[in-house]
């Protein structure tokens, strides 16, 4: 196939065919945001994520970057900051973190400033950061006076 590609000459311009061009096109942006965003991922704790450090991860330029993040009606930001968000909801609603303070799990997360994260948490889940850690732990927890439905016998039948 090589060697037909090198002698096939200027009709290699035409491959893919022009009906599947676009269609190609899509396909390859698709897979290259998909490892973008594994990328941020991976890398969501970081203090120093931004958008030309991941560019630069990628051999792909900052615009480009935000040119994949528009395709999908969304910025980089936008993609960044609810990753972090929903990372952070999940570190505050877990029991085994809950003497971490809140602005700790929010500063390892990626949040710096305080009040930033305090504004959009509550904006983008309707209460606050305590409320959310306050009502999740307290649905967790059996009422005072019952005992645990954990049980460590084995069930009958076994």
């Amino acid at each position: 196939e090589l060697v037909a590609l090198s002698l096939a000459g200027p009709e290699i311009d035409t491959w893919p065919p022009p009906d599947r061009r676009e269609d190609t096109h899509r396909a390859v942006r698709a897979a290259r945001l998909s490892a973008i965003t594994s990328d941020i991922d991976w890398h969501l704790t970081d203090p120093g994520l931004t958008a030309s450090a991941v560019a630069g991860r990628h051999g792909i330029s900052t615009r480009y970057l935000h040119k994949l993040f528009e395709l999908e009606a969304k910025t980089y930001s936008q993609y960044v900051l609810q990753r972090r968000l929903e990372l952070v909801h999940r570190k505050l609603v877990n029991p085994r973190l809950s003497a971490r303070s809140i602005a700790a799990i929010a500063n390892d997360v990626g949040f710096g400033d305080l009040s930033y994260f305090n504004r959009t948490f509550r904006r983008h889940y309707g209460t606050t950061p305590s409320q959310a850690r306050r009502q999740h732990l307290e649905v967790r927890r059996p009422p005072e006076g019952e005992a645990s439905t954990r049980s460590c016998s084995r069930p009958s039948g076994i």
